[in-house]
């Protein structure tokens, strides 16, 4: 089912760390590579590093950009980097970028971002290493040192409401999880670490994605389309080698609804399945797997298609004693029933009629008069 790439498509997967998103990275590395036969960039300003990735690094299925390894780090290049511009080499840390062109998105299926926690985190170093001064007004401008892109110098400037550092962080995190939505490409993933937060409004306990502030973890995962959570579930087995002993197994389960731990606080998670077979979705992927959620997804949309093409229509038939009654008729999209062809006119007054047939629709008598010739 061909789709089109220019729509919301950024997803989330949160939670602690060890619970395998990176390596859910290269899962769906793997699924864009076999459907669309598109290779990965990956941008990290995580210090965990990509290693359970370099297997698909090494064959260039995968891009990795280490932004973290870049001398100066501004929000400028992170700003570019969540549009598409890349480095002209990539093995330079401190090379300049280039903007992204259609031959790109030929190339390139899936974008990855580790991670949402990180950036906010990265936005508040900057702010400090450059002691910026954010105007107490109820609004602000900030400009950073030109970047060089395409050969030419550049400048950019950010607004916001006034809440200081916190409140820059936060906005930026939301306007760049925006500008991913629409980038050309079939996939793209944020990573993020699980944090506590509060409702906004009730400020009732939440948790979700861990980023700056205590306001947005609540809501952050309302900037995503399927937003998932894994859980480590931690069990205890009796070790059978050494008696008296027991075992802490750690299990990661990965979750598409909202659901809580033992403290009852929710962790919130969506899919966006088609309407029609939304309880189709499974809760719960154990192991973790987002390219078989993204599989699932595919399947769930084949089968909504199928059942659209195929659409009940009324259609009035004959009664008894002269009447109509309606019948159901399903008809396959594109063979939609239309008025059945005119009849021909006669050349002197006549009533002309459609025969009356079953499931077919009854025009009513019309009466035509033609005069004759002089």
């Amino acid at each position: 089912m061909a789709l089109t790439r220019i729509r919301p498509k950024s997803d989330l997967i949160y939670g602690a760390s060890g619970v395998r998103k990176t390596s859910n990275i290269g899962l769906i590395a793997m699924y864009v590579w076999h459907k669309y036969h598109k290779k990965t960039r990956m941008i990290t300003l995580d210090g965990g590093g990509y290693d359970p990735l370099l297997s698909l690094v090494e064959e260039g299925i995968i891009q990795p950009w280490v932004l973290i390894a870049r001398p100066k780090l501004t929000t400028n290049v992170i700003d570019l980097a969540m549009q598409g511009y890349w480095p002209k080499d990539i093995d330079d840390p401190a090379s300049p970028l280039v903007s992204p062109t259609l031959a790109t998105w030929e190339e390139i299926g899936f974008y990855a971002i580790e991670g949402l926690t990180s950036m906010g985190d990265s936005f508040i170093r900057i702010l400090k290493r450059d002691k910026a001064s954010l105007s107490q007004d109820p609004s602000y401008t900030y400009s950073e040192e030109a970047i060089e892109v395409d050969g030419k110098k550049r400048v950019i400037s950010y607004s916001g409401g006034n809440m200081t550092y916190f409140g820059f962080a936060q906005d930026q995190l939301y306007d760049f999880v925006m500008k991913t939505h629409v980038l050309p490409c079939e996939k793209v993933l944020w990573t993020a670490l699980e944090g506590k937060g509060e409702e906004e409004g009730t400020r009732a306990p939440v948790y979700g994605p861990a980023i700056v502030g205590r306001k947005s973890t609540g809501k952050a995962t309302q900037w995503f389309g399927n937003s998932v959570h894994i859980e480590q579930l931690v069990t205890e087995e009796e070790d059978v080698k050494h008696k008296g002993q027991l075992n802490i197994v750690e299990r990661p389960v990965m979750y598409t609804r909202t659901h809580a731990g033992k403290d009852k606080i929710p962790f919130p998670c969506k899919t966006r399945a088609p309407f029609q077979l939304a309880e189709k979705m499974p809760t719960t992927f154990d192991p973790p797997d987002m390219a078989a959620l993204y599989r699932k997804l595919d399947e769930l949309n084949e089968q909504a298609l199928a059942e659209v093409k195929r659409v009940n229509v009324s259609v009035s038939q004959p009664g008894a004693n002269g009447g109509l009654t309606t019948a159901r008729e399903t008809v396959v999209a594109g063979d939609s029933p239309g008025l059945p062809p005119e009849a021909p006119v006669q050349s002197q007054a006549t009533v002309a009629t459609v025969p009356h047939t079953a499931h077919t629709f009854i025009p009513p008598k019309i009466s035509i008069k033609v005069s004759k010739p002089q």
